[in-house]
């Protein structure tokens, strides 16, 4: 519990009695094993990422230049954990989406992934401004995750453009 700490001796006793390495008992420390076989083991291995937080007209850059750097208009930053390693984070506050994310979620956007799998939250720009709604494959289209139903899919003709997937939203209370 970290309230008492058993003195030398008294670990090396209960480390014999166990039959485990003094160490271990010491520190708490896994095998390698032991880690590999932990649930949390691959998201505990993944780096902290210090992701900048943007607005969704600095997000608008993005349309047609992926080079943008987003640490260049960050208003604040938020640690994530992903193997991603172009991400930026925007503030959601649309009706159209609150089913996935509800108001003032922050979601985590990959702009190097510009190839949204069926089914994936996108960030795109069908009319120049940035909107995130869930991608559709057959046919090509965004679509709402709303409980109002006045929420329309947008078809989409031509390339679409992509800004990036979502892969993290953290909701703040």
């Amino acid at each position: 519990s970290g309230v008492h700490d058993p003195r030398r001796l008294m670990l090396a006793k209960l480390a014999e009695a166990l039959a485990v390495p003094m160490e271990w008992l010491a520190e708490g420390a896994r095998s390698a094993l032991e880690r590999d076989k932990h649930p949390a083991a691959a998201y505990l291995r993944r780096p902290i990422q210090h992701t900048p937080v943007i607005s969704f007209r600095d997000a608008a850059r993005f349309i047609d230049d992926p080079a943008t750097d987003p640490h260049a208009v960050a208003e604040d930053y938020i640690p994530v954990t992903t193997s991603s390693h172009r991400v930026f984070a925007i503030f959601i506050s649309d009706g159209a989406v609150d089913l996935a994310f509800p108001k003032d979620s922050l979601v985590v956007i990959d702009y190097a992934d510009r190839r949204p799998t069926d089914g994936t939250f996108c960030l795109s720009a069908p009319f120049g401004f940035p909107i995130l709604r869930r991608w559709r494959s057959e046919p090509a289209r965004l679509e709402p995750h709303s409980s109002d139903p006045s929420h329309r899919t947008l078809a989409i003709e031509g390339e679409p453009r992509i800004i990036g997937c979502a892969r993290v939203s953290i909701r703040f209370h």
